[in-house]
């Protein structure tokens, strides 16, 4: 029963942190962004995901239908990009740096809102191609 209860929380916190609505796709690629569940801003979430999809413009071909790319980023409170890191790669080299490159160039975004108490904001961008 103990982990039923576990896993039931797990499901609930994972459900928290995907932004909705549903993932936007540019080119073939579904790019979503996860926050951390104490971020309940919704309006600089969608503001910081659709920054991310208009900087999307890779120039090579895409790897196959379900490969994913994912970045974990933390933002300071000035919004500038503090931290960066290849979570999981497509193993296409070249879709993962256009993905690394949407994100640099997106930057920087808005400052954190003062409603929120932490000193970084973890965002997980997740690049799928959805062909």
């Amino acid at each position: 029963m103990r982990l039923l209860h576990s896993l039931g929380i797990v499901a609930i916190v994972l459900c928290l942190l995907q932004l909705e609505p549903a993932p936007a796709r540019a080119a073939g690629v579904s790019i979503r962004g996860y926050f951390t569940s104490a971020f309940t801003d919704a309006a600089y979430q969608q503001k910081m995901v659709s920054k991310v999809i208009a900087r999307w413009n890779p120039k090579t071909a895409l790897p196959a239908a379900g490969k994913k790319t994912v970045f974990i980023i933390k933002l300071n409170r000035e919004g500038q990009l503090a931290y960066k890191k290849l979570h999981l790669s497509s193993g296409a080299d070249s879709f993962d740096k256009a993905a690394e490159k949407c994100i640099d160039t997106a930057g920087p975004f808005a400052p954190l809102p003062a409603s929120f108490r932490y000193q970084y904001l973890e965002v997980h961008f997740h690049f799928e191609i959805v062909k």
